[in-house]
């Protein structure tokens, strides 16, 4: 038998840096949601994914902390929160999206970027990865809360 002995030298070898940036349209969301203060919860692409089922609102509402009430209707279009029963209203991509969850059952699950629960509106807010990439080109400024809610 042979014996071989070997000295191995370490030595740093420079790699080129490695940026990671957050997005403009996310950073100014994260902004929106911490100015006002409110009850809220909000779920990114990697959380949806993990998350979802079938139903995005359904599948969600466990994780943000809330409790789907009938209001009269033939689903549970409501919340509970803070002793009341608020009506669920579905804002997609900063504008008001009619048929609300019953419609939301059947969107294409793939195609969200993010959902923000409102607690205290009863408001859900969906932005699909189209807006995101929308807003990547051509950026714009986002509505303020106020604008694009569901307070009645």
């Amino acid at each position: 038998p042979v014996t071989l002995e070997v000295t191995l030298r370490m030595r740093a070898i420079p790699l080129p840096p490695i940026l990671v940036e957050a997005s403009p349209l996310i950073e100014a969301l994260d902004r929106r949601e911490k100015a006002f203060g409110l009850r809220m919860a909000s779920f990114d692409y990697q959380d949806i994914q993990s998350h979802i089922t079938t139903d995005i609102v359904r599948s969600l509402i466990p994780y943000a902390g809330l409790s789907l009430v009938g209001c009269g209707a033939t689903i549970p279009d409501c919340w509970a929160y803070n002793g009341g029963i608020l009506k669920i209203c579905v804002i997609l991509d900063e504008g008001q999206f009619p048929g609300g969850l019953e419609i939301l059952q059947t969107f294409p699950i793939d195609q969200l970027a993010r959902v923000e629960f409102f607690h205290d509106s009863g408001t859900v807010r969906i932005y699909t990865r189209d807006f995101f990439e929308r807003m990547g080109e051509r950026p714009r400024s986002i509505m303020p809360y106020e604008a694009v809610n569901c307070l009645r």
